[in-house]
């Protein structure tokens, strides 16, 4: 997972966006399934169907800020009603949509810009 997030970096540079923040976290994820043939901790999918659709709408408003709090987004905050795990979420689901358009392995795409993989899917 880790490893992911260091190979990503360095060929994209750092994440400054939420978008690139829940997409780098959803390809670690899966990076680290396609490695170890585990299943998802339960974490990364938490929030399911209908909270899921709902927090969604709200990190598109801010998915292309660079002044979003991470902390919110990927541990919750009351005070925002963000949910628990709300960006490990979304980057799962999310991700797991771009693996089957791309028909490709986490690893196979450790280089692609995150504004590529958000066009290759209908939000």
């Amino acid at each position: 997972h880790g490893l992911y997030h260091s190979v990503r970096m360095q060929k994209n540079g750092y994440s400054n966006t939420l978008i690139d923040n829940i997409l780098g976290e959803g390809l670690a994820m899966h990076f680290e399934i396609e490695v170890t043939g585990g299943k998802p901790f339960r974490h990364w999918t938490s929030i399911k169907n209908e909270a899921l659709a709902k927090v969604m709408v709200r990190a598109k408003k801010e998915f292309y800020s660079t002044n979003f709090n991470y902390d919110d987004w990927f541990f919750g905050s009351k005070a925002r009603s963000i949910p628990r795990f709300a960006g490990y979420s979304i980057g799962y689901s999310l991700v797991n949509k771009i693996l089957k358009v791309h028909g490709a392995t986490p690893s196979q795409l450790v280089g692609t810009r995150s504004k590529k993989l958000v066009t290759s899917i209908s939000l």
